[in-house]
């Protein structure tokens, strides 16, 4: 039986992919919504192998290989995702919302800002659960903005801006693209070399730039040359890999002439780990600095952490944490 205290949510489905860092999400998401605030290995194991796609996926595979064998294959894949929770607990620290028991994973009913932060960023990496595009806009917004905290974390001295189309890039930069790459250039004092009838009169959006961080530290100096990073934020799991590379020099290298190429950073809501805290697929990640979800929580301080309240997804936070549904 399901029981619903909000419409924002769709029921947890199980997700089309079986990588361990996707499948420890779905754990994490089921504990929560669970009223007995717990999700055993048995648990899991049933919700992903006796849904009714993997049921029929299971009958083609019996021609080929016993039940017995395919079950212990099952349980194999079960104690890796639990060792892949134990990462978490250990590597996350305060921020992680969730304790692990031998094979069953628990929570609380109420959590710290930390603890929050990382439920946020569960659901931004988790965004086929949230009912519809208006309100995924907003974790989406958000996360722009939370990421532009950490990389003023990560990148102390630098002044960091959002240049995304969501509302808070546009406290800072015009609706209309050409404008914002005009501003943008004289902001970091580079050249702007693209013309305005290279863009549709109607162009808005961000070309592919959500963040962009710069360091300047001699004043009244008008010659051009200086650290700059751009940063592009993603919550596909299927879409970050091709995003990664709109951030990159060599894409915006026609619009603006750069003394020096730009970094290159690429923030991700996503766990992108093995068991043993290296990259889950290194190959993934090409020309960027990859930012992912403990990488994002190691940077913010208590004081951004305290800021989710102050963002407009923060109602849709509350809503989920209320929404409930049997395991």
């Amino acid at each position: 039986m399901m029981i619903k205290a909000s419409v924002s949510f769709l029921p947890l489905s199980v997700p089309s992919s079986r990588e361990t860092h996707i499948v420890a999400d779905y754990a994490e998401l089921l504990c929560l919504c669970n009223p007995d605030k717990m999700l055993s290995l048995d648990d899991l194991l049933s919700r992903v192998y006796k849904s009714a796609e993997l049921e029929a996926e299971r009958e083609t595979d019996s021609i080929e290989r016993e039940a017995p064998e395919a079950d212990d294959e099952q349980r194999k894949n079960g104690y890796d995702w639990f060792r892949h929770l134990r990462f978490r607990k250990n590597c996350f620290g305060e921020y992680y919302p969730f304790s692990v028991c031998d094979s069953v994973l628990t929570t609380e009913e109420t959590f710290n800002v930390s603890q929050l932060t990382y439920i946020f960023l569960l659901l931004c990496s988790n965004l086929r659960i949230v009912h519809n595009d208006g309100k995924r806009n907003k974790l989406t917004t958000d996360f722009e903005k939370l990421c532009s905290f950490a990389m003023e974390r990560y990148l102390p001295d630098f002044k960091v801006q959002c240049f995304g189309k969501s509302v808070a890039a546009r406290e800072n930069y015009p609706s209309k693209l050409f404008d914002a790459v005009n501003q943008l250039a004289e902001n970091i004092n580079e050249r702007c070399i693209i013309k305005k009838e290279d863009f549709a009169s109607t162009t808005t959006g961000d070309g592919g730039l959500d963040i962009v961080g710069w360091r300047r530290p001699w004043i009244n100096d008008p010659a051009p040359g200086s650290l700059i990073c751009f940063a592009q934020c993603a919550c596909s799991n299927s879409e970050w890999k091709r995003k990664q590379n709109e951030s990159y020099h060599g894409n915006w290298s026609n619009r603006i002439y750069f003394q020096h190429p730009t970094a290159n950073m690429m923030f991700i809501p996503f766990c992108f780990r093995n068991n043993s805290g290296k990259w889950h697929q290194s190959d993934d990640i090409i020309e960027s600095i990859l930012m992912d979800r403990l990488r994002i929580c190691t940077l913010l301080s208590k004081d951004d952490s305290a800021k989710l309240t102050e963002l407009c997804s923060w109602s849709l936070i509350k809503k989920f944490l209320e929404y409930k549904e049997d395991v």
